[in-house]
C-alpha cells in the first residue's frame, strides 16, 4: 500500500520541534510515525526554509552573510541602507520576521520593543531563555555560539 508523505504543515511542526531540541525519537513517538519519516520531513523542511530565507533576503535587498536552516535564521546586511545589519527568523507560526540593528534608531521605545520581540521569538522557537535582555548585536553573537555548540 502506498503511504502519502507528511503534509507541509506536519513537516513544519516536526522541524520546529526538532530545532527546539526535540529528538527524532521523541517526535516520532509524539505523532506515532517512524524516525525515518521525521528525518525525511525535517530535511524537506530545511530545504524549504533555506529557499524562503534566501528569497526573502533577495526581495528585501539583503546581502546574506550567514544562514542556518536548522535554526531557521538568516543574518545579513542591506547595502542600500549603509550596510545595516538585519536578521530574518522563521517564527513558530511559520512566518518570516525581519529585525534590523536598531542602534541608529533614535526612538528608545521602538528600539526596546523590537529587541524584546526578537528575543521572545528566538526564545520560543529555540526553547531557551538565552535571548532575554540582549541587544541586537549580542543576539547575533549568541546565535553564533549556539551554532558552534557553546
Amino acid at each position: 500500500m502506498f503511504r502519502k508523505g507528511a503534509t507541509a504543515e506536519a513537516q513544519f511542526n516536526y522541524w520546529n520541534l526538532r530545532r527546539g531540541g526535540g529528538s527524532q525519537s521523541d517526535i516520532s513517538r509524539m505523532f506515532d510515525i517512524t524516525r525515518q519519516s521525521v528525518s525525511r520531513s525535517v530535511k524537506v523542511q530545511e530545504r524549504d526554509v533555506v529557499i524562503r530565507l534566501l528569497e526573502h533576503a533577495q526581495v528585501s535587498g539583503i546581502l546574506p552573510t550567514y544562514y542556518d536552516q536548522v535554526l531557521g535564521i538568516l543574518i545579513g546586511t542591506i547595502p542600500t541602507l549603509g550596510n545595516l545589519k538585519c536578521l530574518l527568523i522563521i517564527d513558530e507560526k511559520n512566518d518570516t520576521k525581519m529585525f534590523y540593528d536598531p542602534s541608529a534608531n533614535p526612538d528608545d521605545e521602538l528600539k526596546e520593543a523590537s529587541q524584546v520581540e526578537m528575543g521572545r521569538i528566538l526564545n520560543s522557537v529555540l526553547a531557551t531563555d538565552r535571548f532575554d535582555g540582549l541587544d541586537f548585536l549580542a543576539t547575533i553573537d549568541e546565535l553564533m555560539k549556539i551554532k558552534r555548540g557553546e
